[in-house]
């Protein structure tokens, strides 16, 4: 019995489905209309969840297995299954007496009882994976594309606002867009927010920075970056627009000493002959994010990324011992960088 699902309207539902999206809440929530077409409303009798991180591949199958006393069908939802992916970091391992050789043979033989639902988040799936393989044959595979789709995302965060009675300025749009990343659950949250905040009126690009916060992490990575091209300008643009937000200067520095020490891995797997896609698997990262560290790093020694993890440390050690002014100090960090 396989399935596929073409829409979010026309939905059949089969004994084992895979759902995979790198924007975790669309795979859930389509999940979450399966369970309801298969099931109905949720019981303790006719319905399990279960986070694959902190839960092995014995107790899902376990629970798959187990016959419910008060319904006749039964729904099993697996949240983040890492163990689908090519691209899993290295902390992601099944436990020592876990194995996917008995998720492979309950795909290969379901409880017909009982709907299991693997969720992925993650653009990808490993094809090759044995449980991928097992799913194809005898169960529904799904992929779950991206909505919106980049070129599309203006006009979805329009359409979110109108719905919810507020208008929006054009460059307040484009803050928006700049602050939530192309991330779906914070673009739920985010309009439903603003929008309140309007009360029916309009939106400003005053009103964007108030109430939506930066991505600290996305906004010290372009910060490593500018500083590698050179453009310090840019990132003491950045660092002023995190201060808008009170941002603190040592969660800064860690998170800027792991882009630097990520900069100077993809520049030692590429010194090795490692392509950019070979190097986004080994370090676990997105591959626009090698292609954009890569071209950053043109001409920069692995010496001189290991002097500035060395400032950083210096910097912070500063600050958390009264030495220096936080705000001072990261400016003249940012004011001096060179490589």
């Amino acid at each position: 019995r396989v399935s596929f699902l073409a829409g979010f309207e026309s939905i059949i539902v089969r004994m084992v489905t895979l759902l995979y999206s790198s924007q975790s809440l669309i795979a859930q929530r389509t999940a979450a209309k399966m369970v309801k077409k298969s099931i109905g409303e949720r019981n303790e009798g006719n319905y399990a969840s279960f986070n694959m991180s902190v839960t092995s591949i014995k107790e899902l199958v376990s629970e798959c297995e187990a016959l419910s006393l008060w319904a006749d069908k039964k729904a099993v939802v697996a949240d983040n299954c890492f163990f689908l992916t090519s691209t899993r970091g290295k902390k992601e391992k099944l436990a020592k007496d876990d194995s996917l050789d008995i998720l492979v043979e309950y795909c290969k033989h379901p409880n017909p009882d009982v709907d299991l639902y693997l969720l992925v988040f993650n653009e990808k799936i490993d094809e090759k994976n044995p449980v991928v393989l097992a799913i194809k044959a005898s169960g529904g595979l799904i992929q779950q594309n991206e909505i919106p789709a980049p070129a599309a995302w203006k006009e979805f965060v329009e359409r979110q606002l109108t719905k919810r009675g507020a208008s929006i300025d054009q460059d307040a749009l484009e803050e928006l867009l700049r602050r939530i990343h192309g991330d779906y659950a914070r673009c739920e949250n985010e309009t439903r927010k603003l929008a309140a905040f309007a009360d029916g009126g309009n939106i400003t690009i005053n009103d964007v920075r108030k109430l939506v916060s930066v991505d600290l992490e996305d906004d010290i990575f372009k910060m490593s970056n500018a500083l590698t091209e050179g453009k310090l300008k840019q990132a003491m643009h950045i660092y002023e627009d995190l201060k808008v937000h009170n941002e603190d200067e040592i969660a800064m520095i860690s998170i800027l000493a792991n882009s630097f020490r990520f900069l100077d891995e993809v520049r030692y797997l590429d010194a090795i002959g490692y392509p950019p896609y070979k190097i986004a698997e080994e370090l676990s990262a997105k591959p626009f994010r090698v292609e954009i560290a890569l071209r950053s790093l043109h001409g920069v020694s692995g010496d001189s990324l290991s002097l500035v993890l060395e400032k950083l440390h210096d910097l912070a050690l500063s600050i958390l011992t009264g030495q220096v002014d936080a705000p001072y100090g990261f400016r003249l960090f940012l004011a001096n960088f060179s490589l």
